[in-house]
C-alpha cells in the first residue's frame, strides 16, 4: 500500500500527538495524586509525554487505515496517550496473532500463560 504525501494530514497528525502527549502527562499527574509521597521529576513527565507521542503516532495511523471520523481519531490518541506502553503492547500481542506467529491466549515467545 503506498501512502502518498497529499494523504497525511500533518495538521491533524500534529494534534493527536499533542492529545497523546497531553494524556501522558496527565497520566503522571494523577499518579502523583495517588502517592502524594512518591517524588516524581520532571524527566518523568518529559519522558512520559515522548512514549505518549509515539503511541498516538501508531494509534493515529490505525485510526486512518480504520477510516475512523477525526472526533474519534482525537479521542483514540489521548486516551492512548494516558494508556501508555500497554496500548503498544496490545497492539503488538494483536498484531502477532493476526499473522498467525502465536496462538490465542499464548506469548511471542511460543509460551502459554
Amino acid at each position: 500500500m503506498e501512502v502518498m504525501f497529499e494523504q497525511l494530514h500533518l495538521l491533524e497528525l500534529f494534534f493527536c500527538i499533542c492529545f497523546s502527549a497531553f494524556g501522558g502527562v496527565i497520566n503522571r499527574l494523577v499518579e502523583k495524586e495517588r502517592h502524594p509521597k512518591r517524588k516524581i521529576k520532571f524527566q518523568s513527565y518529559f519522558i512520559a509525554a515522548l512514549i505518549s507521542s509515539f503511541v498516538g503516532i501508531v494509534v493515529y495511523f490505525m485510526c486512518l487505515y480504520l477510516k475512523l471520523q477525526l472526533e474519534l481519531i482525537a479521542a483514540a490518541t489521548a486516551i492512548s496517550g494516558f494508556i501508555g506502553t500497554p496500548v503498544l503492547n496490545l497492539i503488538f500481542k494483536v498484531a502477532i496473532q493476526r499473522i498467525g506467529v502465536i496462538e490465542e491466549g499464548g506469548e511471542p515467545d511460543g509460551s502459554k500463560k
